[in-house]
């Protein structure tokens, strides 16, 4: 491992593996790392070499030409450290053809050098990833704590784009609608959570989430779910739903809609006992009422009777 004397605090705690396979390019990199005051915590000439120092050094960032020595170029290479490591790679290659920048992009990596690398250049392309990958990091970190703090929900969630696209369920939207949460992704909410009115025999779907549904201005407050609507499974079934649509805005622009569903058979059932309750109740005191009644004009009868 090699340091640079008179390091800030923060571009210290950056470690860079170089991958390269020409030794003096190595060099000079190293070298113009080390002015900027980076670490270089090593060097490594091919794809093997890369993957055992990148396990044994856990640089912060790797520095990868793509033609390197070794059963792998440096695409192919990146692409086995991205499954096994969350570290940035920045590509460094004096080939800039379409076809090697197409293989590139799909490894994911942060950034992309042409030789000769120019000393700005470089330190601009390592901040650059560097803050990208925490941002990325942080946001993956956020979106995983709010699926596990949206999973707990009692109540099923469905969360759409301004498009109508699907985003994200819940495990009781899973549940309910027979549809995963990875395969619903990006379908239209139609086909993910279709809508019927039953008493009106028409698709309720595209009246609660019309094309138009996301005004660039003018934010709508949160709505129920009308009465009496069914929502139909994956596999077919279907049962009657309650709930909200919440539009979700982003500085004042809707940029999406978060449903929250229920299935609604058993309180229905549980209305429709009650209702039978009080029916029952209201003949009770009716029939109670005509046998009071019964009771005092038969008293007149007999004792009208009991005179003659």
């Amino acid at each position: 491992m090699v340091t640079a004397p008179n390091k800030t605090s923060e571009i210290t705690a950056t470690r860079i593996l170089i991958v390269e396979d020409e030794g003096i390019i190595a060099g000079h990199i190293a070298s113009r790392l080390l002015k900027t005051g980076y670490e270089v915590a090593g060097i490594a000439e091919s794809s093997e070499e890369a993957l055992a120092k990148t396990e044994e050094l856990n640089p912060e960032l790797i520095l990868m030409d793509i033609r390197i020595k070794g059963a792998m170029d440096g695409i192919e290479t990146t692409a086995k450290l991205r499954e096994r490591f969350d570290i940035p790679v920045i590509y460094l290659t004096a080939h800039t053809d379409q076809q090697t920048i197409d293989r590139a992009k799909v490894t994911g990596a942060f950034g992309f050098l042409t030789k000769p690398i120019h000393h700005t250049s470089l330190a601009t392309a390592i901040e650059m990833a560097i803050h990208k990958h925490r941002a990325d990091r942080s946001a993956r970190h956020h979106r995983a704590w709010m699926a596990t703090v949206l999973g707990t929900m009692a109540d099923a969630m469905i969360v759409i784009d301004r498009d109508r696209a699907v985003q994200f369920l819940n495990g009781p939207a899973e549940a309910l609608t027979g549809w995963r949460n990875e395969d619903a992704r990006e379908q239209d909410i139609s086909q993910v959570l279709p809508l019927e009115d039953p008493e009106a025999g028409i698709d309720a779907t595209e009246l609660l989430f019309p094309a138009s549904l996301f005004p660039a201005s003018g934010v709508q407050p949160a709505s129920r779910i009308p009465r009496g609507l069914r929502a139909s499974s994956r596999s077919g079934s279907s049962f009657p739903i309650e709930g909200e649509i919440a539009p979700s805005t982003d500085n004042g622009t809707v940029v999406g809609s978060v449903i929250t569903f229920r299935d609604a058979t058993i309180r229905q059932a549980e209305e429709s006992e009650l209702r039978q309750q009080h029916k029952m109740q209201a003949v009770g005191r009716l029939a109670a009422g005509i046998a009071h009644d019964f009771n005092n004009l038969l008293f007149l009868i007999l004792g009208y009777t009991d005179e003659m």
